[in-house]
């Protein structure tokens, strides 16, 4: 029995999913919130660590996330 490999998506798949610059999915990358494979400059991440990712990204703001900040702390200053 051979286990299949899991789909790999790379950073212009990941932007397009999502809607948004590869830049912020860069973002995402350096501050570790995707976790990706590196295959010399080419980075991708497993569909699985992706789906994580947006599971525990629900109701946060992305763009907060990728500059390295908590989504949750920076709406919450900002309401009050």
């Amino acid at each position: 029995m051979t286990m299949e490999p899991e789909r790999l998506l790379t950073i212009p798949e990941m932007a397009k999913l999502m809607g948004i610059n590869q830049n912020t999915i860069n973002g995402l990358i350096r501050t570790g919130l995707i976790p990706v494979l590196k295959f010399g400059r080419v980075r991708k991440a497993r569909v699985s660590a992706f789906n994580a990712f947006l599971q525990n990204a629900e109701g946060k703001d992305i763009y907060v996330l990728a500059r390295g900040g908590e989504a949750d702390e920076e709406v919450n200053s900002k309401a009050g």
